[in-house]
């Protein structure tokens, strides 16, 4: 976490860029991929053909399952996508020559020449979503919700620009500022969304200790105090230890809801919490 936040301190655009790979990523189910994951993989699949290398269900499978599920996992931990994917070919021409002891020089340029293409064409997109979110935002989120591939870069948010956390039996709230990217990751779900957008604009004015006053203050409003008590402040470029709770203490179950109001609510539907709940306390 350290190294993510170095390379990604001075550039903000390329954590806008790993967020947005985080978010496609998000969208491998095990069924009926999510859009947004299917439009990657139909359009490997379509140079794939282009290049006379097939576009048969083999060729699909092998795309689904380690080309396009390993490069974005390499651009959301903060690789280039270049060179995640030179890795990639790499290790492809690497198992087709374990494969057959025949595989010729043209094939190998082959694959490397299609997955440069492959690669290009994803990176594109990418930009373009992050283009279409280029500033950053303050968010609250339950990282607990958030999808697996999203975490890492909570993780290195938090690290870089600091914030504040209530952690405790199956909530882990926390406050920070990402790029907006991120908000990709927030959609309604079953649940209700991992979290909301507060601030979009002069976000810079929320350093650390307001970050968890307005944490606090929304305890408070809540009715329990006592977890008001228990957030717990995040200074920039700390990497955190996972799982030793609250200044080494869970909180009781009677301390900590599981979910105060049901968790969040982007449409006000329920009982969870919505952005107009947090406004009072965004202001001044």
């Amino acid at each position: 976490m350290g190294d993510v936040a170095r390379t990604f301190h001075s550039n903000s655009e390329r954590m806008a860029v790993a967020s947005a790979a985080a978010w496609v990523r998000s969208g491998r189910k095990p069924r009926e991929h999510a859009r947004q994951y299917a439009m990657f993989l139909a359009r490997a699949v379509a140079i794939h053909e282009q290049h006379k290398l097939g576009a048969n269900w083999e060729t699909r499978s092998l795309i689904n399952s380690r080309i396009l599920s390993e490069w974005l996992e390499d651009v959301g931990a903060g690789t280039v996508p270049a060179l995640a994917m030179k890795r990639i070919a790499a290790e492809e021409i690497r198992l087709a020559a374990r494969l057959s002891s025949d595989i010729e020089d043209t094939f190998s340029a082959t694959v490397e020449r299609t997955l440069t293409a492959v690669a290009q064409a994803w990176t594109d997109a990418l930009e373009t979503i992050a283009v279409a979110h280029r500033s950053d935002a303050l968010v609250v989120f339950n990282e607990y919700d958030l999808p697996a591939s999203g975490r890492g870069i909570a993780e290195a948010c938090l690290t870089i620009s600091g914030g504040a956390e209530l952690h405790g039996g199956n909530l882990h709230w926390v406050v920070t500022k990402v790029p907006l990217a991120f908000r990709l990751m927030l959609q309604e779900g079953e649940r209700g969304p991992s979290g909301l957008v507060l601030v979009e604009e002069w976000i810079s004015n929320f350093d650390v200790d307001r970050c968890a006053d307005l944490l606090r203050r929304v305890l408070v409003a809540e009715g329990i105090p006592q977890a008001s008590r228990q957030v717990r402040e995040i200074k920039p470029r700390v990497v955190r230890v996972e799982g030793r709770g609250l200044r080494g203490v869970e909180l009781e179950p009677s301390d900590l809801p599981q979910r105060p109001r049901d968790g969040f609510s982007m449409l006000g539907v329920g009982r969870g919490l919505t952005v107009v709940d947090f406004a009072p306390f965004l202001r001044g």
